[in-house]
């Protein structure tokens, strides 16, 4: 699919940050969750052709929006 690893990384970082935005987002429902998904899994394919940075942005946004989604999925389960 993508051979540039300029464009997966670039992809990656834009899935990632648009993840986290989309979980403060009301009446997204859980849209983000499959964009986080979408960034981690580009966001490893690039990190496996070339290590860069804007690669491990997506990727940490990706993993934050997730663990952030985890969390308040617990807490609202316990309240």
């Amino acid at each position: 699919m993508f051979r540039n690893n300029r464009a997966l990384s670039l992809l990656s970082m834009i899935l990632g940050i648009a993840s986290v935005v989309l979980m403060c987002v009301p009446h997204t429902g859980y849209a983000f969750i499959v964009v986080a998904i979408i960034g981690i899994i580009l966001a490893i394919r690039a990190r496996k052709i070339a290590p860069s940075g804007m690669a491990t942005i997506g990727f940490i946004c990706s993993i934050i929006a997730l663990l952030l989604w985890a969390v308040m999925l617990i807490v609202i389960l316990l309240l």
